[in-house]
């Protein structure tokens, strides 16, 4: 710890000490560490401040991070000053930022150690958006780290002009010393997309770590010019651009200027070529030692096809995580023929005898889709009951332990297919049903045969429905705690409870009840009355 740190905690540590309780104070540091861990930053500073020198040594340890989101203007003025002096990390909500920051000086004044900030952004047509891009310039210039989640249910010209300007203050400036920056989109409209001009972007020496949405793939191509010290880019990439005018050809003769520090590389597209990716990559041969692919792509791509073009180029390679969608659509094949055609390619080297994977065909997109194992599924991907015809490399029983919430979607829920997905997947806990689109057969609420799905903790239902089938589904998950659904089912599971025994015990122990839309539609107290143990909300999803 430097001279200026211990300078500042001896200042905090002079405040004025009230007594305590001899038995608390009797226990070792080690203890009293071991249950601060489990207090919050402000339930620590509300709690034990300011009672005597050693708990304010303590906390000091753990106040140096703290998350003021949900903490009111009182508090933040009341009690944040006490720890302002140490916090080196905070989160904090855009309502907030001149309450934490009343001028720019405070920035540097108040919080003279702060590497990290964490800023959810909302934007909104009638805030001062200028104000924003003056903390930003301020920011870039004191912090290591900025993650900033943007939100918006407006699309406008100020918006998208909020956005590059955004790009132009973090990403392209010589001023900048951030090393690790986030740009998240939090709005599942998926709006938030970047997009570069070249003519007025400068090099960023300073830029290590990168998390951002692109609107086109020459966009990423403009990226790595300009962040010659990039080491991770995770990026998502929306689309080709239909007049594209960008040479990707030039990439070629500026090998030496780009990033040659490039370790890990994440890419997610519904619309980039092999080809392209792999013109893309080759700067970064040797430098790469992680790779994950998310892409949907019309080319045939297949064992071999990846080990000439990627894996015997790449010789650092550590990781290569993948899932490749290829469409066929216009394909006149035979399924079953085509998945053994396809994982045929994967049997036939070393490398993919110490790594495995699985294909299967979806007809809801339709594609045959590649996934390395274990499988990198998000929780927005669905998956259908044609994922029983799966094929592997390996004679391996297919098991993934690091899912833990899958979508269906466009799909008959059998008895065989629940049968799969609780041996599959044994730590799942939370499924999401579309039921605008699954059908349900009556044979899984046969006793004798009933698959009980214990380990779901978290049921949303999308779609409303009065079929009562669809309601006994939640027999299936017995240790369900979390429901979330629309108003219109909540209203058949409160007239259904009264037939049902079994529901209305389910229903008993469900501590946290959603009800995203139609709330009208039920009635408030038979609601609180078929959940009485249950937070009841309404947030949209």
């Amino acid at each position: 710890m430097d001279k200026d740190t211990n300078n500042t905690m001896k200042q905090c540590l002079t405040k004025k000490e009230n007594p305590i309780k001899s038995n608390l104070m009797s226990l070792p540091n080690e203890l009293l560490e071991f249950i601060l861990i489990y207090l919050s930053s402000y339930n620590m500073i509300e709690s034990f401040y300011g009672l005597n020198k050693r708990l304010n040594f303590l906390i000091n340890q753990f106040s140096c991070k703290i998350d003021v989101t949900k903490k009111k203007k009182q508090w933040i003025k009341k009690s944040l000053s006490l720890i302002e002096p140490l916090i080196t990390n905070i989160k904090f909500n855009h309502s907030q930022l001149q309450i934490l920051f009343p001028t720019k000086s405070t920035i540097l004044n108040q919080y003279p150690y702060l590497k990290s900030i964490i800023w959810n952004y909302r934007f909104a047509s009638n805030s001062n958006n200028h104000l924003s891009e003056s903390y930003l310039n301020i920011f870039k210039t004191k912090c290591k780290s900025l993650i900033l989640n943007l939100d918006t249910d407006d699309i406008n010209d100020d918006y998208m002009t909020l956005n590059h300007n955004i790009a132009l203050l973090l990403l392209f400036q010589n001023d900048s010393i951030i090393e690790k920056l986030i740009l998240k989109d939090i709005s599942d409209l998926s709006i938030l997309w970047f997009s570069f001009k070249p003519s007025v972007l400068i090099m960023n020496e300073y830029l290590k770590e990168l998390t951002i949405k692109l609107h086109y793939i020459h966009d990423l191509f403009i990226l790595i010019e300009y962040l010659p010290k990039l080491e991770y880019l995770n990026v998502e990439v929306c689309e080709l651009d239909k007049n594209d005018k960008y040479d990707y050809k030039n990439i070629q003769n500026k090998k030496n200027k780009l990033s040659s520090s490039l370790k890990y590389l994440i890419i997610n597209s519904l619309d980039f070529s092999y080809n392209r990716l792999l013109l893309f990559i080759e700067p970064f041969q040797k430098s790469l030692q992680y790779l994950t692919l998310n892409m949907s792509i019309d080319e045939q791509i297949n064992g071999k096809i990846l080990e000439s073009t990627i894996l015997s180029q790449i010789p650092n390679l550590k990781e290569f995580k993948f899932i490749f969608q290829i469409s066929s659509y216009k394909q006149n094949i035979d399924i079953n023929n085509g998945l053994d055609k396809l994982i045929s390619t994967f049997h036939s080297t070393s490398y993919w005898s110490n790594h495995p994977v699985m294909c299967y065909h979806d007809r809801s997109i339709p594609c045959f889709t590649i996934v390395s194992l274990p499988w990198i599924l998000k929780e927005k991907d669905t998956i259908t009951d044609e994922i029983l015809c799966y094929r592997t490399n390996l004679t391996i029983p297919l098991q993934i332990n690091n899912i833990k919430s899958i979508f269906l979607a466009s799909t008959p829920i059998t008895l065989k297919f629940l049968k799969f997905i609780k041996e599959t997947f044994p730590k799942l806990n939370q499924m999401i049903i579309s039921w605008h689109t699954c059908s349900v057969e009556p044979e899984i609420f046969q006793r004798r045969n009933r698959i009980i799905l214990n380990t779901i903790k978290t049921l949303k239902y999308y779609g409303s429905t009065d079929d009562l089938e669809y309601i006994d589904f939640l027999l299936l998950t017995p240790n369900i705690r979390c429901l979330i659904v629309d108003g219109i089912t909540i209203h058949v599971i409160n007239s259904y409870i009264h037939e049902n025994q079994q529901i209305a015990l389910i229903c008993e122990q469900i501590s946290d009840l959603n009800i995203f839309r139609e709330y009208e539609y039920c009635d408030e107290d038979e609601t609180k009355e078929t959940f009485p143990n249950a937070l009841i909300t309404s947030k949209e999803i």
